[in-house]
């Protein structure tokens, strides 16, 4: 019998999962069983579902090989790229590329602004890293040409739940680093209020 994995995820949901850990061989029939169980993945206490399960429904199963950014063959690039701007309104905090070197790291030091949250906006492919008082929050990835994003409650940082052993209170002066990979248009890091 197979070792068991047990993941709670939701719509859109996804995990890294060691495959071969769980005696799944490449090209080789491998069976999975995937079980409704109607219960919340995990994180700090949420209302209940507004809805039972449904009787019935459709799964999807994508299964890959994580490639380095270094590695990836972008496509070519386009002569324009989409603009990048604030997508909530005014940011209380922003960091943004160089545009004489968009791969080059930019840090800052600033208030903490308490109870917002972070957005990480590129135009081109690449990866960027975002890093608080030295601590890594945020890897993302864009494998496009077309405007990627990736946010978060910033606020989780607040209340000590992120797991990444940050408790910061606002106005505390923190070091922010974003370090950016193989990106070659604008990108720009903000901290909006909710």
């Amino acid at each position: 019998m197979q070792p068991a994995h047990t993941d709670r995820n939701t719509c859109g949901g996804a995990s890294k999962t060691d495959w071969g850990a769980l005696g799944v061989v490449p090209r080789q029939p491998t069976v999975i069983t995937l079980t409704i169980d109607g219960k919340q993945g995990p994180g700090p206490s949420r209302p209940p579902p507004v809805s039972p399960s449904p009787e019935n429904g459709s799964f999807a199963l994508g299964v890959g090989e994580p490639v380095p950014v270094s590695e990836y063959p972008f496509p070519p690039r386009p002569q324009t790229l989409e603009t990048v701007r604030p997508l909530f309104g005014e940011p209380t905090i922003e960091v943004r590329a160089d545009p004489a070197d968009p791969a080059g790291r930019q840090e800052i030091t600033a208030a903490w602004p308490g109870d917002n949250v972070l957005h990480a906006v590129m135009n081109t492919p690449g990866r960027i890293r975002i890093l608080i008082d030295g601590v890594e929050l945020v890897d993302y990835s864009n494998w496009s040409y077309s405007r990627g994003r990736h946010s978060d409650l910033a606020r989780r940082l607040d209340d000590g739940t992120t797991g990444h052993g940050l408790l910061l209170s606002e106005g505390q002066q923190v070091k922010i680093t974003v370090i950016p990979e193989r990106t070659t248009g604008d990108w720009q890091v903000t901290l909006t209020a909710r």
